[in-house]
């Protein structure tokens, strides 16, 4: 298991292997608690960001604590990026779920990426982020809430609630933006 291949690790860290590239080509991370017990650098995150992309991605910090730096080094990212937040927007889109737990994820997408907005950066700039952000832009992508029932809209079609009233009226006619803490 993770300890097994944790001794392997430690050697390739102590000699100081550079394995970047066969890490990716070959997916030789082994993420025990990941759908794909081994994965590419691409698809691994040092933290534990299973709110957002659940079992679909493998996390590293609680199975080979001491070897972040070898880790950082073969290409893993230490967390999800603005463009990893926004790839997993479009694949839970996409699969049309908006049942409890694509909401939950969805929400903690949103939270994650709003802070990120605030603090501008390099980011935002970045090819990736920008081909995901263009697509959340131009499609039914966007989670909303018309009447009691969840989909996904264009963004310019959801309706953020700021009066209860006129919230009333329009329910089941209007999708929402349906989370009033994130306005």
């Amino acid at each position: 298991a993770a300890t097994d291949v944790a001794v392997l690790y430690q050697f390739l860290s102590r000699i100081g292997a550079d394995v970047a590239a066969d890490f990716e080509g070959s997916e030789l991370i082994y993420c025990p608690d990941s759908d794909q017990k081994w994965g590419p650098p691409s698809k691994v995150f040092w933290d534990d960001e299973s709110k957002v992309f659940g079992t679909t991605r493998g996390y590293l910090k609680n199975h080979y604590p001491t070897l972040q730096e070898f880790f950082l080094k073969a290409g893993v990212a230490p967390n999800a990026s603005p463009a990893d937040y926004a790839e997993a927007l479009l694949e839970i889109a996409k699969s049309k779920a908006a049942d409890e737990a694509s909401r939950n994820r969805t929400r903690v997408i949103y939270k994650r990426l709003s802070p990120r907005f605030d603090e501008g950066g390099d980011w935002l700039e970045d090819e990736t982020w920008e081909n995901y952000w263009s697509h959340l832009m131009t499609g039914r992508f966007w989670l909303g809430r018309k009447g009691d029932d969840f989909g996904f809209y264009p963004l310019r079609e959801l309706v953020v609630v700021d009066n209860e009233h006129l919230e009333n009226l329009f329910h089941g006619k209007v999708a929402f933006w349906p989370f009033k803490d994130l306005n």
